[in-house]
Order: C-alpha cells, then structure tokens, then sequence
C-alpha cells in the first residue's frame, strides 16, 4: 500500500503551509505531511509556498525581501501568521510521520538554504523523519555533499529519459514526480534500484483510484482526509 503524505497539511480544510493546517492533518492516521521552505532576509527558515505573499496574504513583497519580524505581520488568508521551520519540527518530533521538506530554491537565490535545514535537523534530531525534495536538483546534490545520509527525492514533471538511472548516478533516495509521468515500467526499475516514488499532486478521488494501483511508495496529496475516511489507504 502507498503511503499518504498531506501536501502542505491539511490545505482543503485549513490554511495551507500553517500551523493549523499541519495540526490537522495530524489528527488522522497520516503518514506523512510535505511543506515548502524559504530564507527570509534574515536567514529564517520559513514555511510558505510561493516566493511572493500576494496569492496567500494579498501582499506584494517577497519573502527574501522581508525580516521575519516583518513578515510575522502578514497573516495568511488575514488570520494565522507563516510559521518558522523549527515550529513545524517542534510540532511532529516525537510523532511517527515523514516530514517532506521542499527547497524552493538551492543557494543561488537562499544563501546556504541547504545547510541551513540541515542544520536545523540535526539540532531535533530526526534525521529519520525527513526527505528532501526539490525542482532544484542542484540543491539536492548540495544535501548530499553536506550529508550523504539524509534522503533526498528529485521533483520534476514531463516525462524524464532514464530519470531512475539519474537518481542512482546521482544518489539521490527518490523520485517525485507528477503522477501523470509514471508508469509500470518505471516503478519496476525503480523498485530494482531501491529508489522511491513519491508522486504528486492528488486532488480527487479519480486520480487516487489510478494511482494506487500503480504500488508507489507514496502519495502526496491535497485530499488526505478523504482518502483515510474512506478506507481506501
């Protein structure tokens, strides 16, 4: 059976990327719960989707153009404030879940972004817990330069020539690709190579009856709940 990771918590009942939003995917039998991480102009490690406020908190600025004390002031959807990665990790430490980090970006827009993290984990030591995943692939080579141990997965979408050959060159632990972009014969050399499969992005019970049946390790999606209340895990 697929694992079910809820993609930015619990985004189809609260807030996505929030607080709220990750304490109620934990009020279900989950598996998993990815998020999305950025540097703030002062090198906070922050929770948030996008790379500017303005689909969320109807604000203009970029995140990397804002101190956490000014970005503590902008509310998502007007109501609950960004939170910082170590909250999240305060949050799920003692909990028995995969916690997907994605780096929205490597170095090349976050100074140091992926030693940051890194860091971050190892002082909740929860190496376990984590994945790493990213469009950047570059950052993923630069987690493993850092730590050869931590599990990283590469996001990508379209069809890849040889994308399981790429993730053992690369020793990356993963792939993450868009659920359309897989196949049997994908998942069959990929369980050969023990690399994972983690696909995105589900959002209806159509997609979740396809993907099931293709055994991927796990499922990241936006109707979580509505998969486990229906017994379908």
């Amino acid at each position: 059976m697929s694992k079910i990771c809820a993609h930015r918590g619990m985004l189809n009942i609260k807030p996505e990327n929030t607080i709220s939003s990750f304490k109620e995917a934990l009020k279900y039998d989950i598996d998993g719960i990815e998020l999305d991480v950025h540097l703030t102009k002062d090198e906070k490690i922050v929770v948030f989707h996008d790379f500017d406020l303005k689909r969320m908190c109807n604000n203009d600025a970029y995140i990397k153009n804002l101190t956490y004390e000014e970005l503590k002031e902008i509310k998502v959807n007007g109501i609950e404030p960004i939170p910082q990665l170590f909250e999240v990790l305060e949050l799920i430490k003692n909990k028995n879940i995969i916690l997907n980090i994605e780096l929205k970006a490597s170095s090349e827009i976050y100074s140091g972004i992926e030693e940051k993290v890194l860091n971050l984990i190892n002082d909740y030591n929860i190496k376990d817990k984590i994945i790493i995943s990213s469009f950047d692939h570059r950052a993923l080579k630069i987690v493993k330069d850092i730590d050869k141990e931590i599990k990283v997965g590469a996001l990508y979408q379209g069809f890849f020539d040889n994308i399981v050959k790429y993730a053992v060159d690369n020793k990356f632990d993963a792939i993450h690709p868009h659920f359309l972009n897989i196949d049997k014969k994908i998942v069959k050399e990929a369980k050969e190579n023990n690399i994972k499969i983690n696909c995105y992005t589900i959002n209806n019970m159509l997609a979740y009856n396809y993907i099931k049946h293709l055994d991927v390790d796990m499922i990241i999606t936006n109707i979580a709940d509505k998969i486990l209340k229906r017994g379908n895990k």
